[in-house]
């Protein structure tokens, strides 16, 4: 029917969706760990990430974890329609797989990675 959206392209939408509503926690957490694990760690040696965040302010560090936990979900997911899902999905929708995969990834790097950069950013 004319006017109608396929399945594909209503999956492209819930996605792109679920991305923007996603994107506030899983930025928030991704600024934390970069900030922790490379200014905190240069300026005072190695850090509890999270740590002075949870005892803080403990329902904005649920929200970041809960936004990273389904940042992957979202990832797992947009990989299944991206490669089952008929069709192409838009270029938005690229830009915004990419974007969400580096923001849950972050949490991934190591502390002696970041070490290494805050040494040749501000030693």
């Amino acid at each position: 029917m004319q006017g109608w959206m396929t399945d594909h392209q209503a999956r492209v939408k819930l996605m792109s969706l679920s991305w923007w509503i996603l994107l506030p926690g899983t930025l928030g957490y991704a600024r934390q760990v970069v900030e922790e694990k490379l200014y905190y760690t240069w300026k005072n040696g190695p850090q509890m990430v999270f740590y002075s965040l949870m005892h803080s302010q403990p329902v904005l560090f649920f929200f970041y974890v809960l936004s990273n936990l389904l940042g992957h979900v979202w990832v797992v997911i947009a990989l299944g329609i991206v490669f089952f899902g008929k069709g192409s999905p838009r270029r938005l929708s690229h830009i915004q797989f990419w974007t969400m995969l580096v923001l849950v990834l972050i949490g991934y790097v190591p502390t002696s990675a970041w070490q290494f950069l805050a040494e040749l950013i501000w030693d």
